[in-house]
């Protein structure tokens, strides 16, 4: 029940409270490190002036749509203020935002990128490669959660089956499921009824990204879509029977909430909830309640953080210094103050979102240098993966136990299903076996790209890498991590793509990458 939720918020902000100042990032100490590192690279830069002296250098700023009406906000708050201060604002997707932000072009570098995510790793060492140094501002989370209508039961919903409820997609088997129970045996017998909010708010694109395109992944019809506009409209399309009903306000879905019939269930913002006064269940989403621990620690699913990334150094604008000074002030981040009024859900006390990926030199697998020739790029992929592959030395044990091709298959890739698996997510399938030499067997195994990512999919994929890096203790997480970074930087450069990948087992177990230019593939 909601009250329970609220009651779990209780005991996890004194929970929080009770560690004080830590070295576990507590917003105080984050920003005192903020002021100091800013002023370190800004304050020994005159201001700029247009010729009439006036007029500073303008603040560049690229960042998404979603996050564009709370930095107009921070904008028009210092612009207020600081009259002699411009801003030069581009609204782009969160992965273009930052190819500029850590571009090492001047002409192509903006000062701020402003994300309904976290920095990717891919992203970070793009940033360490080009020697960016930046820092970086939480500024606050959203999350949607899902009430039920009364005599309706609590229970849980994976995203799957989310997705599978709201879908109209003609690749999901079947015709769509009218009531819970067709989803799941362990769903109340109740009849499907869906209120979303309306696809023009930033809350349906939280939705589509973190709720139906993540949930469609589960479903083997649509990953096998190889094209990748028509792959993310199945995951995002409704079904058309009205039993998914868009609403243009949160208010109009509660006062539909408490007169619906049991079963149907509603998809609004958190803060919502707490007017939401009535006998409604909380359903949990792949297992876990939206408390606010959970949206901050990143564990509940329908939630993401907005962050501001800033440049440091001598080129930057003074007038940054201030900008993300007025992000961070509080008059915004307060209970009462300007996030908190836009709805957005600002960090608990003593706590911060989960730490960005940060740049990390030498990560195996890392392609250096990606502006020669193509032959140039196949060998620098082939040698950087080269110092990890030794450690599928155990999988080879397997085709010494084997005579056939099937066991042989089996043993080795059994093995290493962990790396078949993170392929796939990376939109590689396993085409063909080969087996060679009779008094040393080899077995190769030939992956081939068969569909694009989208950006949702890549980011599971950087989600994926980061969870690695962060665990990685033995050579096989090692080499796992160096294919992902391998793939993810060559597609970071955007210039030539990864066509085929061969895993070689045997006595020197490698891997061989096939990089093409983007402008000749299939």
């Amino acid at each position: 029940m909601i009250n329970n939720l609220r009651e779990a918020d209780r005991v996890g902000e004194r929970k929080i409270r009770m560690r004080g100042l830590s070295l576990g990032g507590g917003a105080s100490i984050w920003r005192a490190g903020l002021v100091i590192s800013l002023c370190t690279g800004m304050l020994q830069t005159p201001p700029a002036q247009a010729s009439d002296g006036l007029f500073r250098a303008p603040i560049s700023i690229a960042l998404s749509s979603d996050i564009r009406p709370f930095a107009d906000r921070i904008i028009d708050y210092y612009d207020d203020r600081n009259p002699r201060t411009g801003f030069s604002v581009q609204e782009t997707s969160a992965p273009q935002a930052m190819r500029r932000f850590c571009a090492g072009q001047a002409s192509e570098a903006v000062q701020v990128a402003a994300l309904p995510r976290r920095m990717w790793r891919s992203e970070a060492r793009r940033c360490d490669s080009n020697n960016v140094a930046f820092v970086e501002h939480v500024m606050g989370a959203q999350a949607m959660v899902i009430l039920a209508s009364k005599e309706t039961p609590a229970f849980n919903l994976d995203l799957g089956t989310l997705y599978r409820a709201i879908s109209g997609s003609i690749v999901v088997t079947g015709e769509p499921a009218t009531r819970w129970r067709q989803l799941d045996s362990r769903l109340p017998d109740a009849p499907i009824r869906i209120l979303l909010p309306a696809r023009s708010g930033g809350l349906r694109n939280l939705l589509d990204e973190a709720g139906l395109q993540v949930g469609c992944q589960r479903v083997s019809a649509v990953r096998a879509i190889a094209d990748t506009t028509a792959r993310v409209a199945a995951c995002i399309r409704l079904r058309g029977d009205g039993l998914v009903v868009e609403s243009a306000d949160a208010a109009g879905m509660i006062a539909d909430l408490a007169s619906a019939a049991p079963g149907t269930i509603a998809l609004l913002p958190r803060d919502a909830m707490e007017s939401a006064a009535g006998p409604y269940s909380v359903i949990s989403i792949d297992g876990v309640q939206p408390t606010l621990r959970a949206i901050w620690d990143g564990s509940y699913p329908l939630a993401r953080h907005f962050h501001i990334y800033a440049r440091q150094g001598a080129s930057v604008s003074p007038d940054l210094y201030g900008f993300v000074l007025t992000a961070s002030s509080r008059s915004f981040t307060q209970p009462g103050g300007t996030f908190d009024g836009m709805g957005l859900i600002l960090p608990l006390a003593g706590d911060s979102a989960p730490v960005p990926a940060r740049p990390q030199n030498g990560a195996l697998g890392r392609v250096e240098n990606m502006a020669g020739e193509a032959a140039a790029k196949a060998q620098a992929a082939a040698q950087s993966a080269w110092s990890g592959v030794l450690t599928l030395a155990g999988s080879v044990a397997g085709l010494f136990r084997s005579d056939s091709l099937g066991d042989m298959t089996q043993s080795a890739l059994q093995e290493n299903k962990d790396l078949t698996r993170l392929l796939e997510l990376a939109g590689f399938d396993l085409i063909r076996i080969e087996r060679e030499g009779r008094f040393l067997p080899a077995l190769t195994a030939i992956f081939e790209r068969r569909r694009e990512l989208s950006d949702v999919e890549r980011g599971l994929l950087e989600s994926e890498s980061a969870r690695i890096a962060q665990s990685a203790g033995d050579s096989a997480s090692h080499l796992k991590l160096a294919v992902i970074d391998d793939l993810l930087d060559v597609a970071q450069e955007g210039r030539f793509q990864v066509d085929e990948i061969a895993v070689d087992f045997t006595l020197l177990p490698g891997l061989r990458y096939t990089l093409v230019p983007v402008a000749v593939q299939r």
